[in-house]
């Protein structure tokens, strides 16, 4: 009996619980409140399991999607971490966290809280999630002015999947040229495919 080991007070017990339930997958999705509850835990390595665990139930879990986008904020930068790969594995059907993807890449964007890898995958999860995802596309186009190549070229790839883009997020796309000129070609055919190919925006 699984169960009564996410209460243990061993947190090495409840993260194993955890997971073993997230293996089984949709057929323990009656554990997932209790999963769930976990996200709260306070120990880093069962809310990362957690995480995993309602990853593993796949759509009857999509209920907790905000629960799970909590955890952006989470104290532990390698619980932000999973938490926005978690949310790009998901794709389309986490979009409604969109926004939550957005304030954190905003937040750590260039700042002294920005932590590489953790905004790659914030990204990530933005283009996973396609055009439903399109409303933060000023988040995305905002990194095209990051001081690192790789965020750069990841914001790309990221706003080339959301795309078609409304014409204020063409035009952020556009701005940011103006930093990295020898980018501006890839920026420009960016813009192009983002616009639908409106001649305006050539």
């Amino acid at each position: 009996e699984i169960a009564p080991l996410l209460k243990d007070p061993d947190e090495a017990v409840r993260a194993e619980a955890a997971w073993a339930l997230g293996q089984i997958g949709p057929s323990a999705e009656s554990y997932m409140p209790q999963i769930a509850a976990m996200l709260k835990d306070e120990s880093e390595k069962v809310r990362i399991n957690a995480v995993d665990a309602l990853l593993g139930f796949g759509e009857p879990a999509r209920k907790y999607n905000a629960d799970v986008a909590a955890l952006l904020n989470d104290k532990s930068e390698k619980v932000q971490l999973i938490t926005a790969t978690a949310l790009g594995r998901m794709g389309a059907s986490a979009s409604d966290q969109a926004p939550e993807l957005g304030k954190f890449i905003r937040a750590r964007n260039d700042s002294k809280q920005e932590n590489t890898n953790s905004v790659l995958a914030a990204l990530e999860a933005l283009g996973n999630m396609g055009h439903a995802a399109s409303g933060e596309a000023d988040a995305a186009a905002e990194t095209l002015r990051n001081k690192r190549i790789i965020i750069r070229i990841k914001a790309r790839q990221t706003l080339w999947n959301m795309s078609p883009l409304d014409k204020t997020a063409v035009l952020m796309v556009l701005g940011s040229t103006y930093k990295y000129p020898q980018e501006s070609d890839k920026v420009r055919l960016l813009a192009h495919y983002a616009s639908g190919g409106d001649e305006e925006s050539e």
